[in-house]
C-alpha cells in the first residue's frame, strides 16, 4: 500500500508487496522455480523472502490499479483476521533469516520484523494489560465509572484521530475517488470505527483458529466510472 511504501522509498528501503498489482521479472521467477509461498498471506511471505534474499522491492508510482473490497464487516473481518495471522505465520518461519540480515545491516529485514510482529504484539500486550488495569481497581471497589470515563477518553481521542487521518486521506485522493462529498464524509465518519475494530481482530488471530476462507466481493465501479476517473 502506498501509504507505508512511499515512506519505505523515500527512505531507501525496500517496499513490500500487498494483495494485487505486483510484478517480478523473469529472473526472480527462474530463481523460485514456480510460486513456493503457501502461507495465508503469500504476497507478504513473497516480500519478505525476496528482502532476506537481498532483493530490492520498489513502487511504481504511476501505476493505478482497480480492486474488489469485501461488501460487509463480517467479510472484511475474515479477511482481515486471516491477514493478521498470516504475518504471524511469516514472522515464525522466517525469523531467523530477519534477524540474520538485521546482523548485516539490512534495514529493511528490521522494518518487516518491526511491521508484521511487533505492532500485532504491542496491539494485543497493549489491549490485554490496560483492561487489567481498568477492571481491576473497578471489581475491588465495585465503581465502574473511571474505567469507563478512562475507555470514554481513550475512544474519543482515537476517534478524532483516525476522522482527521480519514479526511488528509480523502482530499489528497479526491481525483481518484468517483464520489460524492457527502458520501466521502460517511466514509471518514466511518473509518475511524473500522480501523478500531483491528483490536478485537489481532486479539482473534492470536486466540482461535484461523484458516483460508473465500471473500466475497463487489464491483462498483463501472466501466464509464473508471475510464471517467482515468482521464
Amino acid at each position: 500500500s502506498s501509504d507505508l511504501n512511499y515512506p519505505r522509498q523515500f527512505l531507501n528501503l525496500s517496499c513490500g508487496v500487498s494483495g494485487t498489482g505486483f510484478m517480478f521479472s523473469r529472473r526472480i521467477a527462474d530463481e523460485m522455480q514456480g510460486w513456493p509461498y503457501h502461507l495465508l498471506t503469500e504476497d507478504v511471505e513473497f516480500t519478505v523472502d525476496q528482502i532476506c534474499k537481498g532483493h530490492k522491492i520498489v513502487m511504481a508510482h504511476d501505476a493505478e490499479l482497480y480492486d474488489e473490497q469485501p461488501i460487509s464487516l463480517h467479510q472484511s473481518y475474515i479477511q482481515r483476521v486471516r491477514w493478521s495471522r498470516g504475518c504471524l505465520q511469516v514472522v515464525r518461519h522466517y525469523l531467523p533469516s530477519l534477524l540474520k540480515g538485521i546482523l548485516k545491516g539490512n534495514l529493511s529485514c528490521l522494518d518487516m520484523l518491526i511491521n508484521l510482529a511487533v505492532a500485532i504484539i504491542l496491539c494485543v500486550a497493549s489491549a490485554i494489560v490496560n483492561a487489567a488495569l481498568l477492571a481491576y481497581p473497578a471489581i475491588i471497589s465495585c465503581d465502574f465509572s473511571y474505567p469507563l470515563a478512562s475507555l470514554a477518553r481513550l475512544f474519543i481521542s482515537g476517534y478524532v484521530s483516525f476522522f482527521i487521518i480519514g479526511i488528509i486521506t480523502a482530499f489528497s485522493q479526491k481525483d481518484h475517488l468517483p464520489a460524492e462529498k457527502a458520501t466521502l464524509l460517511k466514509y471518514c465518519l466511518s473509518f475511524p470505527i473500522y480501523v478500531m475494530t483491528n483490536i478485537p481482530i489481532c486479539l482473534a488471530s492470536v486466540i482461535l483458529p484461523v484458516s483460508w476462507k473465500p471473500v466475497k466481493h463487489s464491483c462498483s465501479l463501472s466501466l464509464t466510472n473508471r475510464q471517467t476517473v482515468k482521464n
